[in-house]
């Protein structure tokens, strides 16, 4: 009995008749089938696996000699890093010590302590204002902000009032509320001191310095002496050689009135903690608020050519002098009452604020007090005015 023949196939390349399980042609010598595919892909394996064994070995072996050398001897910054440490800015200095500041900080706890919130509060935005690099008084302030919120039905603080009414033409409405008037800054004269709460009732202030065509209307309708100006004068320009007198009765024939020496410094300083409207205030940086001995050209300038302040007020630093109602005391803040301060009673001289077109930056600070006979005009003095809203 003879056995089965084997299969066989074909040759793809030749076409020679060969053995199905042959992996190689016995006449052309190319491989057949797919069995060739497995010697190059088991070849490959091997020589990844030796490979990687290989570079196992190196790594494990540099990794045992860094810590060998980490032991012998200090470790070093690798050059990049040390150069990025020396790149890198330096961190930026810290605050001088400001004595003021600290003793701001010191009242506020005092008044706080006491109930005086408000006066706590004012005390801390003014140190803000002194460093506001340093977060001490933010930080207490915050505190403080929180603590009336959570308190506030016990402390029977007063609702929000609704906003005054609308001023008349030309005047900037100022809302009810509290300010830190005075100074005790280093510059500041004595009679600036101290600093003390006033709180303010809604009242409204002129935008402009009353300008010589509006003066001499006055005087046409009143037949009253209108006053010669100068040469630089123009109907745009503020009026002057006007004497407290004369400014007073202007405002009454509006229903108006002469701004106290509070409101003044309230509406000039519009918010703002420092004597200065400008923390380090340079001639170049008052320059586009104000006309003074820098800028002025030995002369005043018509209202209003300057930028505005905070509240809108132009000209409240500079240009002239201008009149308030209160009556000068040198030690008057030491005994003012917290509420709508009058000024003193009586005196010789009436207060101005603001300087005028020949002051020094000096004397264009907020809270800066000057004093003049009330029978008397000069060039450099002129007025705006006030208004109490009506009842």
């Amino acid at each position: 009995m003879t056995e089965p023949r084997a299969a066989s196939a074909r040759c793809a390349h030749c076409g020679a008749e060969i053995s199905a399980a042959a992996a190689v042609c016995g006449f052309c010598q190319k491989p057949v089938g797919r069995a060739w595919l497995l010697r190059p892909v088991l070849t490959g394996l091997t020589v990844g696996l030796v490979l990687g064994l290989v570079a196992a070995g190196v790594i494990w072996w540099r990794a045992l000699q860094r810590q060998a050398e980490g032991q012998e001897a200090p470790q070093e910054l690798p050059l990049a890093v040390a150069n990025v440490a020396t790149l890198a800015p330096a961190p930026d200095p810290e605050p001088e010590p400001d004595p003021e500041y600290s003793s701001l900080l010191t009242r506020a706890q005092g008044e706080e302590s006491r109930g005086g919130y408000r006066m706590a509060a004012a005390l801390l935005m003014q140190a803000m204002s002194r460093q506001p690099g340093r977060p001490e008084a933010r930080e207490r302030l915050e505190a403080l902000r929180a603590k009336l919120i959570r308190e506030q039905p016990t402390l029977g603080l007063p609702v929000t009032p609704a906003p005054p009414p609308a001023p008349p033409a030309g005047m900037i409405s100022i809302p009810a509320g509290p300010f830190l008037m005075g100074s005790e800054e280093s510059g500041a004269d004595e009679d600036e001191a101290p600093v003390h709460e006033v709180f303010l009732s809604s009242y409204s202030i002129e935008a402009t310095e009353v300008t010589a065509e509006e003066y001499q209307r006055f005087c046409a309708e009143t037949r009253r002496r209108f006053p010669a100006q100068p040469r630089w004068s123009t109907p745009r320009h503020p009026v002057v050689l006007v004497t407290w007198e004369d400014a007073s009765a202007y405002c009454a024939s509006l229903g108006r009135r002469l701004p106290t020496e509070a409101e003044w410094e309230r509406a000039a300083r519009c918010g703002w903690g420092s004597r200065h409207r400008f923390r380090d205030p340079q001639p170049q940086v008052l320059e586009p608020y104000s006309w003074f001995a820098f800028d002025s050209e030995n002369r005043a300038h018509p209202v209003g050519t300057k930028e505005a302040g905070l509240c809108g007020l132009y000209d409240a630093y500079g240009n002239v002098w201008e009149w308030v109602a209160d009556w000068y005391s040198e030690r008057y803040y030491e005994q003012s009452p917290k509420q709508d301060p009058p000024g003193p009673p009586s005196g010789e001289e009436r207060v101005m604020r603001g300087g005028a077109w020949d002051s020094p930056w000096q004397q264009l600070a907020a809270t800066f007090r000057e004093k003049f006979s009330p029978d008397h005009g000069s060039d450099n003095r002129g007025y705006r005015c006030a208004a109490s809203p009506s009842p």
